[in-house]
């Protein structure tokens, strides 16, 4: 089978497998909203409708990023100057879509202003938490930022199971999956994406893995990115 049909097939199957839980959900939550007199479980189930809808958003936004910059030798980036810490602080408000159990945000190093995509940007730090809560064992995930030469370093950090180190070049290439996580949601398509953003802002990502310590992917890009990215 040609490589291009079997991604295709992959991500088809992905999609409707992943997909096909939350739209469940939908569909039972607005038949009880429809069937039910009491307050608390049209409640309920409005709640689990509006939580399952932006899983299903997510799931999209994912998809049309990992298929529009697939092949492609640079992510196109909308630079603006702005200071990563504080987009990190708007993210801990949203809570992250999770709360903030769990979620600690390490900003003792104080702002770090650069140019970076900032939709991007958020969108990475999004699917490292995303994938160190889906992975983490439910233990503490910490995301720290600080400047160093010239450079943002931005981590986030788990401590769940190590990922092999056979794996750690592998987790980033398209539609990667370790067959070990395979009853864990998820396409393969956000490391990658990550990986793509980190290279088009003039950096990298990389990932250091054990019992010991933990997982920890670190992000490391020029803290300004203008002479990278194609005007």
């Amino acid at each position: 089978m040609d490589i291009k049909d079997e991604s295709r097939r992959r991500t088809a199957a992905a999609l409707s497998h992943d997909m096909r839980t939350p739209l469940s959900v939908i569909a039972n939550g607005a038949q009880l909203i429809r069937m039910s007199l009491q307050e608390e479980v049209a409640r309920r189930a409005a709640a689990a409708i509006g939580t399952n809808a932006s899983r299903l958003g997510e799931m999209i936004s994912e998809l049309l990023n990992a298929l529009a910059y697939h092949g492609s030798a640079q992510i196109p980036l909308s630079l603006s100057r702005f200071d990563i810490v504080d987009m990190l602080n708007d993210l801990q408000r949203e809570n992250f879509r999770y709360g903030t159990d769990g979620v600690q945000v390490d900003l003792n190093g104080g702002s770090v202003w650069g140019y970076w995509c900032r939709g991007c940007m958020r969108r990475v730090v999004e699917n490292l938490v995303n994938n160190a809560i889906k992975y983490g064992d439910q233990r503490p995930i910490t995301i720290a930022t600080r400047e160093s030469r010239g450079r943002l370093m931005l981590s986030v950090h788990n401590e769940g199971n190590p990922i092999p180190e056979s794996r750690h070049n592998h987790i980033f290439e398209y539609l990667s999956r370790d067959v070990q996580t395979a009853s864990v949601p998820g396409w393969g398509i956000g490391l990658h994406f990550v990986r793509a953003v980190a290279e088009s802002h003039g950096g990298s990502v990389s990932v250091d893995s054990s019992a010991e310590t933990g997982t920890t992917f670190l992000i490391d890009v020029p803290v300004d990115c203008r002479p990278f990215v194609p005007s």
